[in-house]
């Protein structure tokens, strides 16, 4: 019972995952059991753990429960940017696009001292909550995960946009997003070197 409990209460943590694999190591050494990686179909099983990695880079970790992915790792550039913009006035309209692709862009509108962001796709768009900003640096993470699906976007913490609705193709960010530089060690890539 107990270990069920641990288990269940820990399936999506991060660390619980990068724990069980170090004990693995400890006494079986590798290939790592239950490693896929993102797309190969073995996401049906609880507890299956798999890897969004071309070989280069290493972009998430995904764990199975009941049917679907969740993630428990997104690294800094791929599916997913974080970084900052620089609001010099929240007082006046003002619109920015964070990251864009093919046919699609991330906006955020900035009035009022409240900032949200839009999706918009072609003709058509979605609009997200206004959370309060203040002047100076803004953190912003985008999120387009065609595994989850997840399209997100939260200003200073805090969810604006969410849509299942992912664009095909990666975002990239334009020269008033800023991203975070170094991606610093990570489970992805402890877990893709025991493959």
């Amino acid at each position: 019972n107990t270990a069920l409990a641990v288990w269940t209460s820990d399936l999506k943590e991060p660390g619980f995952t990068a724990w069980r694999y170090q004990v693995d190591d400890l006494f079986f050494g590798n290939p790592a059991p239950g490693l896929r990686l993102v797309g190969d179909g073995t996401e049906g099983r609880d507890g299956v753990v798999a890897l969004d990695n071309d070989g280069d880079r290493c972009d998430g970790v995904y764990i199975a429960e009941q049917g679907r992915w969740v993630a428990l790792e997104r690294a800094n550039g791929g599916s997913t940017l974080r970084g900052a913009v620089e609001l010099d006035d929240v007082d006046a309209l003002s619109t920015m696009t964070l990251v864009a692709g093919d046919g699609w862009r991330v906006d955020l509108v900035v009035a009022a001292g409240l900032a949200r962001a839009d999706l918009i796709r072609g003709d058509t768009g979605l609009q997200g909550v206004a959370v309060p900003v203040q002047r100076g640096q803004v953190r912003v993470a985008v999120v387009a995960d065609p595994v989850m699906p997840e399209l997100s976007v939260s200003i200073d913490g805090t969810l604006s946009l969410f849509s299942f609705d992912v664009p095909p193709d990666a975002p990239r960010a334009t020269p008033a997003f800023t991203i975070d530089a170094g991606v610093g060690d990570s489970l992805c890539r402890q877990l893709a070197a025991r493959r």
